[in-house]
């Protein structure tokens, strides 16, 4: 259950990430790199490698 979660939460931040990236206008490899980085985050984020203060 908690592999489902955490690439869940990657695809969830890859395709957030995407998104914003893609109305931003970055163009087929803005929104490549946006997927890319918002899955990275969403990925460190569960597990708990980002922390808000």
């Amino acid at each position: 259950m908690r592999a489902v979660a955490i690439v869940a939460r990657g695809v969830i931040g890859g395709v957030g990430g995407g998104l914003l990236a893609n109305l931003v206008g970055g163009g087929t490899l803005g929104t490549l790199a946006g997927a890319g980085g918002g899955a990275l985050l969403g990925r460190s984020i569960d597990r708990g490698k980002v922390k808000c203060r």
